[in-house]
């Protein structure tokens, strides 16, 4: 797949200079990245509790393309040491192929891998990026090369001790449609790691790999299965290694057959207790369907399946609730929803077997994402086109499956408004925390972008903005405008000290007001209208700071 190169995103300059730089959250979200494109496709990991660090694919010339990183804290800063451009984690290609892939390393820094080629071949590498914004020591400027003959993405985890466990599938027969694998296990240095095969662990027979390690060192490795004679679909196995490689004697040598059917995109948790949820995409269901077809199951402790385990539907994406369950992003009649489940399958206390919905309005949501808050709810995001352009929003259920307090019952959009969605990714962070990172396309090229979102904070997190000495004064823009629910408004002050925001009818009654002040001159958000159904129609939003004022209209529909 080569990628298709386009115009520079010029909206780049403008937010990441070094004076913006650790400027918290914008309204609207964080940019990404340096000068130029933003680049074609991103992945995303938590890092410790108050971090996430990105890697994205950027062009740097006609068919030559690189991989860089970023870390940004909870807070909306950019992480200290991080250069303002991200930190380039490789040298530069003529072809990235198929989708990155990060995870953390336990020390505020992060692993990424990639796949790249110039036709002839594929070679796939990995990369140690410190939690200062630089390569680990010992690693290759380039990256750690993984092999030559690799046919896809690796997959990686973290082997918590500082490590990584690297998965590669690889075609020892140019003429053969089966695969092997290739398990890694190397320290933080990029060293094989003592006790496993220099050359790793080979499981012939494959196609697709997924990667996990728990918190007893069992390394679990899902594969879709293939006959060697006839090429026919033996189907999804999930196999438990132990900490030198070797298949687990405690587990069947030949692992766990988790169904008949070839499963891509596997996503595997454990469950603390020495087994494992898998949850993977059924290919081949349907000629070019693009609905939920996510099917979740648990292996035990020791190795054989959960009868208890209930069925699940088919879901978007599946995530761990961070208590011993599952969350499950699903549609439920047209409206985006979540649904959690304990360790045993069943529907937690409050979540309805069809998942509860996360916004009341039917918009048809596509590739529904949740992700825990680490206090029994899920944040929930979703794309829809209401607006005529495919944009993200995003809720938040609590613990027991309603509404989380302060979040509009029409969701929060999270985004510019500038372009379409292209891609998008929900990274938790726990306690309350979560990071919706985006890439859209506007008139000018690709971006990126990061967004906070917090219980403190219902809906976007959209803090001061740091601006020049002419700052203007009243509310320079509202989101959205029109609206059905809750409004943003983008205030700016040009003096520190209490204001007031109204919101005021036709007739000039006020329906509701709201005391604020900024510490400094600054452009900011106040969010207004959460709990209240407004009619259609005009309204005005009035702020007051000592003697001066001015208005801002707002149109309500229906």
């Amino acid at each position: 797949m080569r990628l298709a190169r386009c115009s520079p995103a010029l909206v780049l300059a403008l937010v990441l200079t070094p004076a913006l730089a650790r400027a918290a959250w914008l309204p609207g979200g964080n940019l990404i990245g340096g000068e130029g494109d933003f680049g074609h496709g991103f992945v995303a990991t938590a890092s410790g509790p108050d971090r996430t660090v990105v890697a994205w694919i950027r062009p740097v010339a006609p068919d030559r393309y690189e991989v860089r990183a970023q870390a940004w804290t909870a807070d909306g800063d950019l992480a200290t040491g991080w250069p303002a451009a991200g930190v380039a984690v490789g040298g530069s290609f003529p072809l990235v192929y198929g989708r990155l892939a990060i995870v953390e390393d336990g020390e505020g820094g992060a692993f990424v891998a990639w796949t790249t080629g110039d036709g002839a071949g594929l070679s796939a590498y990995v990369q140690h990026v410190s939690a200062a914004g630089s390569l680990a020591a010992g690693w290759p400027a380039d990256g750690l090369r993984l092999g030559e003959d690799a046919s896809s993405s690796p997959a990686i985890a973290h082997d918590g001790a500082g490590g990584l466990l690297v998965g590669l599938l690889e075609r020892d027969d140019p003429h053969a449609y089966h695969l092997r694998a290739r398990i890694r296990n190397i320290d933080a240095t990029g060293a094989p790691r003592p006790g496993w095969p220099v050359e790793g662990r080979v499981i012939p027979n494959v196609h697709g790999i997924g990667l996990v390690v728990d918190s007893e060192s069992h390394v679990f490795v899902s594969t879709v299965e293939i006959d060697p004679l006839t090429y026919a679909l033996v189907g999804t196995r999930v196999l438990r290694l132990d900490g030198s490689g070797a298949p687990d004697p405690a587990w069947p040598q030949t692992g766990a057959l988790l169904a008949l059917v070839y499963g891509a995109e596997m996503r595997l948790f454990p469950d603390g207790a020495g087994g494992v949820f898998a949850g993977w995409r059924e290919v081949f269901v349907c000629d070019g369907c693009s609905g939920p077809t996510r099917l979740i199951t648990r292996v035990l402790g020791d190795g054989s399946p959960d009868d208890g385990w209930i069925p699940s539907p088919r879901a978007y994406t599946n995530a761990p609730d961070r208590t011993g369950g599952m969350l499950l992003g699903l549609v439920n009649d047209g409206r985006p929803s979540a649904l959690r489940l304990d360790a045993g399958g069943a529907v937690m206390p409050g979540w309805g077997a069809g998942g509860n919905v996360a916004m009341t309005e039917v918009v048809d949501p596509r590739d529904v994402q949740v992700a825990a808050d680490g206090e029994g709810g899920a944040f929930v995001a979703w794309r829809d086109d209401r607006t005529g352009q495919d944009r993200l929003y995003a809720s938040r259920l609590d613990g027991s499956g309603r509404l989380a307090d302060g979040w509009p019952a029409t969701g929060t959009f999270v985004g510019t408004g500038r372009g379409n969605l292209v891609d998008y990714q929900l990274v938790t962070l726990g306690a309350g925390v979560a990071i919706a990172l985006w890439l859209e396309w506007t008139p000018s090229g690709h971006s990126g972008y990061l967004l906070a979102l917090r219980p403190g904070e219902p809906g976007p997190l959209a803090p001061l903005r740091p601006v020049g000495a002419d700052v203007g004064f009243g509310v320079v823009q509202v989101r959205p405008n029109p609206t059905r629910g809750p409004i943003l408004a983008i205030v700016e002050l040009p003096n520190e000290g209490p204001a007031r925001l109204e919101l005021v009818d036709a007739a000039g009654r006020v329906l509701e007001s709201q005391d604020f002040a900024f510490e400094r001159q600054a452009r900011g958000a106040v969010h207004f209208n959460r709990g209240r159904a407004l009619p259609a129609g005009v309204y005005w939003l009035n702020v007051t700071q000592r003697t001066r004022r001015a208005s801002k209209k707002v149109v309500v529909l229906e």
